[in-house]
Order: structure tokens, then C-alpha cells, then sequence
């Protein structure tokens, strides 16, 4: 099954998107909350590093098509 991300303020899609399959909705909520416990005990200097690359390297990105 599909469903599609929609811009409530264009009312265009964003995206279209398969549903996950419980067994693929654990594994993805695992893996959030592993990452989570990572980056709760990182520094507030590493993540502000970390997001000022990320917006760099978004920058420089070329579009993908839908996400």
C-alpha cells in the first residue's frame, strides 16, 4: 500500500511512500532508538559541527526526486 506526503500549505505532493510492514516498523524504531542514545550523550560543540556539514552538504546536493 501507498500513500503520498502532501504540502498542507501548496496542496502538491511531496512524496509517495510504500507502508512498512510491522517486522520493518520495529527494525526502524530500533535502529531510531539506537541512534538516539548516541546522540543524547554527544557534545553541544559535535552537534553543531554535525549540523553546520549537514546543511553544507545539503547545499551542494543534487535532487533525487521524491523522497
Amino acid at each position: 500500500m501507498e500513500f503520498q506526503s502532501i504540502n498542507p500549505y501548496t496542496g502538491k505532493t511531496v512524496g509517495t511512500h510504500t507502508a512498512l510492514t510491522s517486522a520493518e516498523l520495529d527494525q526502524k524504531l530500533d535502529l531510531s532508538a539506537k541512534a538516539f542514545k548516541s546522540w543524547r550523550q554527544s557534545s553541544i560543540r559535535n552537534l553543531t559541527f554535525r549540523r553546520k556539514l549537514s546543511k553544507a552538504g545539503a547545499k551542494n546536493r543534487l535532487p533525487t526526486g521524491p523522497v
